[in-house]
């Protein structure tokens, strides 16, 4: 409605920063696009998220995490060698490109301390998703061969990956020979294994993987995980237990790194949260709170932008908010 344009235009006025994510006719066709708001805020910092990019000649087709993780290449490389190509279990497109806005519009308020400007963003989830495939990438784009699916195996490291132990899954990395030899001579106390011409190098490993992975799991499986990770931790090697999400979040590391909150929620009382992993020591974050409701600070914002409540009431009764 003409009232809600005149909203936003107020709105973007006295604001830093407009995200939405649209198609990108939408905001042109509402005249609330870039071009149209920084006329009312030349300082306006102005994000756009869409599945392709404004610029793109498929600029009208929406976007959805899974298909751009299809489209990406990384279902390509994930999931077992003989199994189909696997989506992940989270939306990593999604969030992924949610971080690289949050850097860009870092970057472009930065760059406005040094120029008094804002600038125009256009981030598309398919350009995330695909920068995401980083090194796997960078590889095709030198050797031109294609990345394929290993598991929970490296392309170029063994051993490393999921392993079953007495009571459950761990997860090792063995990196360099510094600690192929801690994890031989220390976890394993297997010193033999550092003279066998099959297990010495890791171009030896890589070449009898199969070797390595059975020797592994046979000892593996005579000892708890918990043991294990002591051993392997006390030995400077990487590893660590597969968990459950639910395991995760109530893992004392995680709730002394205070990765979960308890906030009161206006409706649902007190609920417990994911709180956020920034840790600043000069400006730390801001106090976890529960999500807003629908329109909850409909009043408030609006009033700060120079509505009187009598204006709010009339935007109100128009259906322009909530």
């Amino acid at each position: 409605k003409p009232d809600g344009q005149a909203v936003v235009r107020r709105l973007a006025g006295q604001v830093d920063v407009v995200i939405e994510n649209y198609r990108p006719d939408v905001m042109e066709r509402q005249g609330i696009d870039y071009a149209a708001l920084s006329k009312e805020n030349p300082r306006l910092i102005y994000c756009s998220i869409s599945g392709y990019g404004h610029d793109s000649p498929l600029k009208m087709v929406a976007g959805y995490d899974p298909v751009a993780q299809a489209e990406s290449g990384m279902m390509s490389i994930t999931g077992e060698p003989d199994g189909e190509p696997m989506r992940s279990g989270a939306s990593y497109a999604d969030i992924f490109t949610g971080m690289f806005a949050t850097q860009a519009i870092m970057g472009a308020l930065f760059a406005r301390e040094r120029d008094g400007l804002g600038q125009h963003i256009d981030l598309a989830l398919v350009d995330s998703a695909v920068a995401v495939t980083a090194n796997l990438a960078q590889n095709y784009l030198v050797t031109g061969q294609q990345p394929q699916r290993l598991g929970n195996r490296h392309p170029f490291l063994e051993p490393f990956g999921t392993f079953q132990c007495a009571d459950g899954l761990i997860n090792i990395v063995i990196g360099n020979a510094r600690q192929w030899e801690r994890f031989c001579k220390d976890v394993l106390d297997r010193r033999d294994l550092l003279e066998d011409p099959r297990f010495a190098t890791n171009p030896g490993r890589l070449q009898n993987r199969q070797a390595v992975r059975d020797l592994l799991t046979a000892t593996f499986l005579t000892d708890t995980r918990e043991n294990w990770i002591a051993r392997m931790r006390a030995a400077g090697v990487p590893a660590g237990s597969v968990r459950a999400v639910g395991e995760a979040l109530e893992a004392p590391e995680i709730r002394y790194r205070g990765m979960v909150r308890e906030v009161e929620h206006p409706t649902a009382g007190t609920i417990s949260m994911l709180a956020s992993p920034l840790k600043l020591s000069g400006t730390p974050t801001a106090d976890l709170q529960a999500p807003p409701l629908l329109g909850q600070h409909t009043d408030e914002i609006l009033m700060a932008a120079g509505y009187d409540s009598s204006e709010v009431a009339g935007l109100r009764d128009k259906r322009v908010v909530s």
